[in-house]
């Protein structure tokens, strides 16, 4: 077994190996990594944790916020496109700073207009503008997240893959510190205080006043259940959550003061220049030397094939039926948020049936991969016509790297890709109520943002670096174990802090419980997180590395971002404490895969090393 040059593995023993771990994070690989994970981590919070506290503060009810958490969906669907980001380079860009800058760059600019956009919006006048701006930013978020993963993976080789992903995830919390306690913090500064001030006195009166209307409610069914009307017991005990949450969402809206945003949302987007700055000066990674060699290549190999052998026509059809779907994916997105308002009402009417063609594109897709493969009548195109360059490009950006993929797992591929799809399920379905539940327990912008935006990241930021160092040391799939599991029982800390929530007898619960809770959630989250990155870059195959990484990353998603859209009429019909208990539950497959997936992994000969 040979070392790496840059970090050789002294002979001194147990702490000399130790330190030689520790030395990669000074590498210049790492520190680039470091700037561009602040690039990344930018966004995410703006469109998706941030902006759910605002819209909440502006008077927005739970289910209409759990609803546009669907945005996030852009990032699941990222898979669609990333052929494109693989292959395809930008006029003029491309020449000058080559295939991953390019991308990187225009993605990175389009995220600042789009946060441009957010920023001089209200949301009290209409959602709709300001979630189409928020789309843009999820949208080009994604297509950076896309350039830069490949950039990662092609920077370094794989024994630095880990530490690449500790550094990474560094800066993306770093990021989430700005875009979170940041944009809370520049918002307060920017207050009126009069009426920031009463806030929170109004926050717990009327919770108290929503508590006393739900008890003479519950009061008035007890005595109806015990007169024997049981219709009218049920009627009376469903009224109590709504009258509740909508007099805490009047003294929010009565507070609400947009100025303060705007002025917060446009220093992000400002932001956004230390990751532009850093592609401007980074060079090209020079494995994209060899992959523009090899992607020619394999176009040469398409066409002599296509020549020879010709296409078949099942797999010709099935592209066809991709692309077909792939536009009612997007007539879809644009459907769901064309209406003049958002409301519960007019998303529950739509239901989930605009889900179907994005899934149906995901089977459109496989039917591609698998159709290609077939024998059967064949399309044979003249040499050197459009059509025999349009299929060799097709087959070369689109089929190559699913079906390499399937081919070198083959029934394997079914439990990655399940384990990839639910990995981060509790964390990402319980983080969409997060921030309305902070502002409903009636905790302050300050104690948010110190709490949960720069301590809980300081937390993550820890677990991030165990979890790139033990992942370094015992393995990956040891640590995405643990990681797995302490996900799982850290959420049961926040129905624990859902049984304080203020009520007449008493204000909003002491800021030790939340630091307690904090504390455990981001630890375990880091450490999962460092070992997961590092765990999909294992998958890749660096010839395809944009597409497959955006694949794994787009699974890791979509299912858990499709079922966080009902959160918030989990949390309107059950409460906090049941929700946050429920998404518990959903981690306990998961350690299960994760079982599965190691007793895979340590039969294999190349990673026996990780298990000895």
């Amino acid at each position: 077994m040979t070392s790496s040059p840059a970090a050789p593995v002294p002979p001194g023993g147990r702490w000399a190996r130790w330190l030689a771990a520790l030395r990669v994070y000074r590498e210049p690989a790492s520190l680039r990594m470091l700037a561009l994970g602040f690039a990344a981590g930018l966004p995410l919070l703006l469109v998706l944790g941030t902006l759910s506290f605002r819209l909440r503060e502006a008077g927005v009810d739970r289910a209409t916020i759990g609803h546009l958490s669907w945005v996030g969906l852009a990032y699941g669907f990222k898979w669609v496109w990333a052929p494109l980001v693989d292959r395809v380079p930008l006029p003029a860009l491309t020449a000058m700073l080559g295939r991953r800058r390019s991308w990187l760059l225009l993605s990175q600019a389009a995220i600042a207009a789009g946060l441009v956009g957010m920023a001089l919006l209200d949301p009290r006048d209409g959602l709709q503008p300001l979630v189409l701006c928020a789309l843009l930013v999820a949208f080009a978020s994604a297509t950076q997240d896309i350039a830069l993963d490949a950039f990662r993976i092609e920077s370094a080789p794989g024994d630095r893959q880990a530490a690449l992903a500790a550094c990474y995830q560094t800066g993306y919390r770093l990021a989430m510190i700005w875009s979170g306690a940041g944009v809370l913090w520049l918002a307060a500064s920017q207050e009126v205080q009069s009426l920031a001030n009463g806030l929170s006195e109004r926050c717990q009166a009327l919770i108290s006043q929503a508590g006393a209307v739900a008890a003479d409610v519950a009061q008035g069914a007890a005595q109806a259940a015990a007169a024997g009307a049981s219709q009218a017991a049920q009627a009376a005990s469903t009224q109590a959550a709504p009258s509740a949450n909508a007099s805490v969402g009047q003294a929010l809206a009565g507070s609400y003061q947009n100025g303060p945003w705007e002025f917060a949302y446009l220093i992000m987007a400002v932001s956004m220049a230390v990751g532009m700055l850093t592609v401007l000066l980074m060079r090209e990674p020079a494995p994209s030397v060899h992959a523009d060699a090899d992607n020619a290549a394999a176009y040469q190999g398409a066409l002599t094939r296509l020549a020879r052998d010709g296409a078949p026509w099942l797999g010709v059809a099935a592209f066809a039926w991709w692309v077909l779907l792939v536009g009612l994916t997007i007539a879809a997105a644009a459907r769901l948020f064309s209406w003049d308002t958002l409301t519960p009402a007019a998303l529950s009417a739509q239901g989930a049936g605009w889900l179907v063609p994005w899934l149906l594109s995901a089977v459109g897709l496989g039917l591609t991969v698998l159709g290609w493969r077939r024998q059967g009548p064949m399309l044979v195109p003249a040499a050197g016509s459009a059509t025999q360059g349009l299929l060799a490009w097709m087959l070369t950006a689109f089929v190559a790297p699913f079906a390499e993929f399937i081919t070198r797992y083959r029934w394997q591929a079914v439990l990655l890709l399940a384990l990839v799809g639910t990995y981060r399920i509790s964390d990402v379905v319980m983080g969409v109520m997060a921030n309305p539940f902070y502002v409903d327990m009636c905790f302050s912008k300050a104690q948010v943002a110190n709490v949960t935006k720069v301590y809980g990241v300081v937390m993550t930021l820890a677990g991030a670096f165990i979890g790139g160092v033990l992942s370094m040391r015992f393995g990956v799939m040891r640590v995405m174990v643990a990681g797995a599991v302490l996900s799982a029982l850290t959420n049961l800390a926040f129905s624990w802090l859902a049984g304080f929530a203020p009520d007449i007898t008493h204000a909003a619960p002491a800021l030790w419980r939340l630091i307690v809770v904090v504390s455990a959630d981001n630890l375990a989250s880091g450490i999962a997180s460092a070992a997961f990155v590092a765990y999909l870059s294992s998958l890749t195959n660096v010839r395809y590395s944009a597409t497959q990484y955006a694949l794994f990353s787009s699974m890791m998603l979509l299912a858990p971002k499709a079922i966080a859209g009902f959160s918030g009429e989990f949390v309107d019909a059950h409460g906090y404490a049941h929700f946050f208990s429920a998404t518990a539950l959903l981690g306990v497959p998961v350690v299960l895969l994760v079982l599965l997936a190691a007793r895979q992994r340590s039969t294999t000969p190349e990673n026996k090393q990780e298990y000895e």
